[in-house]
């Protein structure tokens, strides 16, 4: 399973995630912190940003398929580590154009990342390469959060910022020069390619009743996801600090690597299918098990890292269910689109979350349960269509 092409991208997911994690996931404990906003400015700051990767990741997704995969990760990188400088500003607007061009940058690295690593290995082992692409932006999130939170209790966000800023440099430098290109990627015809619009491309694709269930279930699932990604860090610094906060993520992440493993040795044994029904029912317990301990601090931590494993676990299953729907030259386009379907699952629930946590918080929580369900029913539709996933 291991070879070159897939030992660098994981280096460079790492590092990635040590850069960039730990600004995404404080954000909100910063607009309360330094701005003094209402929460509602948070989900609004990076709820569009969310949607512009999404998008993004379409277009992503084609150009991808025509210019090569290395190319289209490369410029995702370059543009995401920037977001280090949302903690050196306290204008909304300045801090808005930077999430939205990470926002953007974000679609080209998922719809980049994800096809290089399709291409990367056989299929007989993409579940447990799957498994190794997202542990290593994970491993590299653990790291980011449980010294975030300490440098910035010492040194302050905006110092944190320029760290991630400078570090951010030095990965994009290592990408471009150490990342090997992948040969015979660019199977789309050139010229029939550039006579149509880059949307006409997907037509095909989203025409089948497959593609569009498993779009549905990345939308759905996600939408619990996004609303968890802004009430976990938050609730957990109001009832510790940020330092443990920080730990929290850390360690939140550190269990999904574990779920991560497990998920993807059991994909290439069995199957995709049982596994991401194994994952919805965790991520369900878990969202209940929250609602249920809001007020202990030991217990919300327990929760909130159940239900981060049981999300990443998920994320495991979609590279597989990619390879097994799509052909080889269609697997950038099918990233983009299920990227575009997490984008807007993603903002909704995040949204909706900066909404409704000053009113209850379980609500946000109890719309995650919602959509959770209606994702489970998905995949057991999905299994009806292809008894061998």
């Amino acid at each position: 399973m291991l070879n070159r092409q897939l030992i660098i991208l994981c280096i460079i997911l790492f590092g990635l995630g040590v850069i960039s994690q730990p600004v995404q996931y404080l954000f909100p404990k910063y607009v309360e912190d330094t701005l003094g906003s209402r929460l509602w400015l948070a989900g609004i700051l990076r709820a569009i940003p969310i949607g512009l990767g999404g998008f993004s990741a379409l277009v992503a997704g084609a150009v991808c398929d025509q210019l090569g995969r290395k190319r289209t990760f490369v410029a995702g990188i370059i543009g995401i580590f920037l977001v280090g400088l949302v903690f050196v500003s306290s204008n909304p607007a300045f801090i808005l154009a930077v999430l939205c061009l990470q926002g953007v940058a974000s679609g080209l690295k998922s719809s980049g990342g994800q096809s290089y690593l399709i291409g990367a290995v056989d299929t007989a082992a993409l579940g447990r390469a799957s498994a190794a692409y997202f542990l290593s932006g994970i491993l590299g999130q653990a790291f980011g959060k449980s010294i975030a939170g300490i440098l910035i209790q010492k040194h302050g966000y905006a110092n944190f910022g320029w760290l991630a800023l400078g570090s951010g440099v030095l990965l994009a430098i290592f990408a471009v020069l150490v990342l090997p290109d992948q040969s015979g990627t660019n199977s789309i015809n050139t010229l029939a390619f550039k006579k149509q619009n880059w949307w006409k491309t997907y037509s095909t694709i989203i025409n089948r009743p497959r593609i569009v269930i498993l779009a549905a279930i990345r939308f759905f699932s996600t939408f619990s996801w996004g609303s968890l990604q802004f009430l976990l860090p938050l609730l957990m610094a109001r009832l510790t600090d940020i330092q443990i906060t920080g730990f929290f993520g850390g360690s939140s992440d550190v269990f999904a690597c574990l779920c991560l493993l497990f998920t993807g040795v059991v994909c290439d044994r069995i199957g995709v299918i049982k596994p991401a029904i194994g994952s919805h029912l965790l991520i369900f317990f878990s969202l209940i098990g929250l609602m249920m301990v809001m007020q202990s601090a030991i217990g919300f931590f327990v929760a909130g890292v159940l239900a981060s494993g049981a999300a990443w676990s998920l994320s495991t299953t979609m590279p597989r269910f990619i390879k097994q729907f799509l052909a080889n030259d269609e697997t950038g386009r099918g990233v983009g689109l299920v990227h575009l379907a997490w984008s807007i699952g993603f903002l909704s629930g995040y949204l909706t979350a900066s909404l409704l946590v000053n009113i209850n918080l379980r609500l946000p929580l109890f719309l995650g349960l919602v959509a959770v369900s209606i994702s489970a029913f998905l995949v057991f539709r999905l299994s009806r269509f292809d008894g061998s996933c």
